[in-house]
């Protein structure tokens, strides 16, 4: 299955909705380095970032320090610590910057606040927050149902222009598997070819 990123869920819509300046206002499109982190695991987050450009990871730390990359987020796509934010509660995940990235950052509390008057911007929102768990549900399914040579070819037809641009350990983490397990594969495939 195919899932639209969330840019795409705003160009299918006919007409923006009414209160969509309202969204604009809160709105800040910002620029960050390679390495910046835009939530720390054990802080509160107060945004949601809309991606323009550049690459994101969201990981957590086991308490060996050893990282696990949950998902991974490029351009059109929203990247946030969603639970934290919505119980307003600490973060247990880290989301940073695996390339320099361009953004909008949006604060939770303003977009929540109108929503609640908005039956149409809620209607977007609620679809968004679909949109992000069907993404979630689809990749914990493959990383315990498919093999990973599986795992890694979805991932290139799901993120074609990342596989060259950030290190494969990050690619191998978000794929459940190790980087040397990683490596084999792709000889194995550049082999067969």
């Amino acid at each position: 299955m195919k899932n639209k990123t969330a840019y795409q869920l705003f160009n299918d819509l006919d007409t923006k909705p009414k209160a969509w300046d309202k969204i604009v206002e809160i709105s800040t499109k910002k620029s960050y380095p390679k390495g910046f982190e835009l939530c720390k695991a054990g802080s509160y987050p107060k945004n949601y970032y809309f991606i323009t450009s550049g690459i994101i990871r969201k990981y957590y730390t086991n308490n060996k320090g050893k990282e696990f990359n949950k998902l991974l987020f490029t351009n059109n796509h929203v990247a946030a610590s969603l639970t934290a934010l919505t119980t307003n509660s600490v973060s247990n995940f880290t989301i940073e910057c695996l390339t320099p990235v361009t953004l909008y950052e949006v604060s939770f509390e303003k977009l929540m606040n109108i929503i609640k008057n908005d039956l149409e911007l809620a209607n977007i929102y609620t679809e968004m927050i679909h949109l992000f768990f069907r993404v979630l549900e689809e990749s914990e399914i493959e990383k315990v149902t498919m093999e990973a040579t599986e795992r890694y070819l979805n991932f290139q037809k799901r993120f074609p222009s990342i596989v060259n641009k950030i290190p494969l350990f990050h690619i191998a983490s978000y794929l459940g598997i190790t980087p040397i397990q990683l490596s084999r594969i792709r000889k194995n495939l550049k082999d067969q070819v």
